[in-house]
């Protein structure tokens, strides 16, 4: 015999079976009888880690699905509808001004927010043009210029 022993040869004869002749083959070749004692090796080995305890469970990362991704946007839109037609249809404290005119609109506005001074809104009103509305806002006394020691804090920045 100059040929040497297959694996499936090997593997019967460490299972205690095998031809005679591989048997005597495999106490003579040095090379067959390393093959075999580490064919026994690993057979060890798979053996103990298939033997022992199981290995813990990975943690496994599921992604969301699709679905429950889109039946959560259809159920925040529809949310959003019904609070959106359940305040429409209530009537707010503060609606719109019932003037159309949006300059006169904003007079009002100003009016409730600001409130009129009866000196400043007489000489507002007698102001016919844009320009000469300037004008006079500019001509007016600033507020501590009127005072008896006049502006006192000029020298500190207002920032």
């Amino acid at each position: 015999m100059t040929a040497c022993l297959s694996d499936r040869e090997l593997l019967a004869l460490s299972e205690h079976a095998g031809a005679p002749a591989d048997r005597d083959h495999l106490d003579r070749c040095p090379l067959c009888s390393h093959r075999a004692r580490a064919l026994d090796r690993d057979l060890a080995v798979i053996a103990r880690v298939l033997g022992g305890p199981c290995p813990p469970e990975a943690a496994v990362v599921t992604r969301p699905r699709m679905r429950s991704i889109v039946s959560g946007a259809i159920a925040a839109l529809l949310v959003l509808g019904l609070v959106g037609l359940w305040s429409g249809t209530r009537r707010w404290p503060f609606g719109p001004p019932e003037s159309t005119d949006g300059v006169a609109a904003l007079a009002d506005l100003s009016a409730n927010v600001f409130g009129e001074d009866g000196a400043e809104a007489d000489a507002v009103s007698d102001v016919d043009t844009d320009v000469e509305m300037i004008a006079s806002a500019f001509d007016s006394a600033g507020p501590c210029e009127w005072q008896p020691g006049g502006c006192e804090d000029e020298a500190e920045p207002l920032y």
